[in-house]
């Protein structure tokens, strides 16, 4: 019964006080009671992208033990600063040290009966080689110093030839004949040529002179060779001289040839002996199992792989180590990492290079962070599709994994733009935007503002309003709000 009788007095009650509102709203001016004034200002607009992840490190390598031995010594705590090559720890290496003492004493006997043998092998042909190299070999020097001289002769018999020639062709008689042969040579082309340009009527009158030409021509041809086989007969022991100082260059140089390539014959065969005598001495397989012994030496100390921190260890002095076995981890918290989880809806604009600002709750501090991956297929949970996204930052000192971030992402911006709070922005039924303004009585009366972007407090007013303007703003709580606050109450 009590619990009916509270709902029967909550009734009444919210009629009187929505009587009693509306008495005061009648009695007071509406625009001064529930309206308050907002100046339009200029305003930056910038809206985000909002992503929450974790801190991880970026860049993490395992430090992996090749020996299995007992650590000897350590040389690092977790938590230390380590350059790459920096010494982790040293195995216990001394049965490994006694197996090569022990093989380096084999070699060394059989190696020193073999450095002599390869020390004068190798010095004969070196010795041969430097010679050749040096233009010293005597073998190649005289061939070659036979051919120059074969090839002077045959030069100098060759100009002994043409003066002579030269001489026996200014005497009067061949000089005369040449000249008689030369002159009716030119007559029989002059009057042939004038002949093959004459018209076929005029021809027959030009036969005569043509056939006189051409016997003069002819005539004159003959004692021309006659006089060339006098030349000749006259010139052939010089000409017997050049053939036989062409034929003696050939010679020469042939022979010069076959010495170049005996002489390189000479200098491999002293290769092969230095090869042969290095195959007898050889201790390729002793130095080959030598070498690997101190190859396994260097996988008894231990080194660091990256520039890090030894954010994991797990040996210590003492305790045995197995090959393969991780020994340490080495974390580079210079560099650290975000992964983000995108909304396929959000994901225009969102591309890799895109810088973005990373806020660490636990640090209360900003960072600046590049986005540098970014999944090209979407995972799908819940029937919600997205992608995966890496966020690449420099971290300091005060950064540890693990640490929850936000990562804020520009979606939209505006600069220096005429904007009002939303709490003065209105809509009609179609949607259309407008405010509130006084007109010049003082009465409230609707102004159409076009409007661009928001970040949730402002938005950007393209048209309507300028810098300025005083609108009307609306109280947070309204009227129903109020009633329902009492009703609770």
């Amino acid at each position: 019964m009590k619990k009916i009788f509270k709902k029967k007095i909550v009734i009444p009650v919210i009629i009187v006080l929505v009587i009693g509102l509306l008495f005061y709203s009648c009695s007071q001016s509406a625009a001064q009671a529930y309206f308050e004034e907002e100046t339009v200002a200029v305003r930056d607009i910038i809206t985000y992208h909002n992503f929450s992840g974790n801190v991880e490190v970026d860049q993490s390598k395992s430090v992996i033990a090749q020996a299995s031995q007992q650590v000897l010594e350590l040389k690092v705590e977790e938590g230390d600063e380590v350059k790459a090559g920096d010494v982790i720890a040293i195995l216990d290496s001394d049965i490994l040290q006694q197996n090569i003492e022990l093989k380096e004493s084999v070699l060394s006997t059989t190696e020193l009966s073999n450095y002599y043998n390869q020390r004068d092998a190798q010095k004969s042909y070196q010795d041969f080689k430097n010679n050749l190299d040096s233009g010293n070999n005597a073998q190649i020097n005289g061939a070659k110093s036979a051919m120059d001289q074969a090839h002077s002769a045959a030069l100098m018999a060759q100009r002994t030839y043409d003066e002579a020639k030269v001489a026996y062709e200014a005497t009067e008689p061949y000089a005369s004949t040449k000249v008689a042969y030369e002159t009716a040579k030119a007559n029989y082309e002059s009057v042939k040529s004038q002949y093959d340009a004459a018209a076929d009527g005029d021809k027959a009158a030009m036969e005569t002179a043509l056939n006189d030409a051409k016997t003069a021509y002819e005539t004159a041809e003959v004692s021309m060779k006659a006089m060339d086989e006098a030349r000749d007969l006259s010139l052939r022991k010089a000409s017997d001289a050049v053939l036989q100082a062409i034929t003696a260059y050939e010679t020469a140089k042939t022979n010069y040839e076959t010495t170049v390539i005996s002489v390189n014959q000479a200098l491999e065969s002293y290769e092969n002996a230095v090869t042969k005598v290095n195959g007898l001495s050889s201790t390729e397989t002793s130095q080959m199992e030598l070498d690997n012994l101190y190859q396994q030496l260097e996988d008894y100390t231990i080194k660091a792989n990256m520039d890090g921190v030894i954010s994991t260890l797990n040996i210590k002095e003492g305790s045995m180590v197995a090959s393969g076995t991780v020994v340490a981890e080495i974390s580079d918290f210079s560099k650290m990492k975000i992964e983000i989880k995108i909304d396929e809806y959000d994901i225009l604009g969102v591309d890799e290079g895109k810088e973005v600002s990373i806020y660490i709750d636990a640090l209360e501090q900003y960072y600046t962070g590049t986005i540098s991956k970014i999944s090209k297929t979407a995972t799908t949970a819940g029937g919600v599709s997205y992608f995966t996204a890496e966020v690449e930052f420099d971290a300091d000192d005060n950064v540890r994994s693990g640490m929850t971030v936000e990562v804020k992402l520009i979606s939209k911006e505006a600069y220096g733009v005429v904007s009002i709070s939303m709490d003065a922005l209105r809509y009609e039924k179609d949607n259309t935007a407008y405010v509130l303004v006084r007109n010049a009585e003082g009465e409230e009366e609707k102004k159409p503002v076009t409007v661009g972007i928001t970040d949730g407090n402002y938005v950007e007013i393209v048209e309507g309003l300028s810098e300025g303007d005083v609108i009307l703003v609306t109280p947070q709580m309204d009227y129903m709000e109020m009633m329902m606050e009492m009703e609770m109450q």
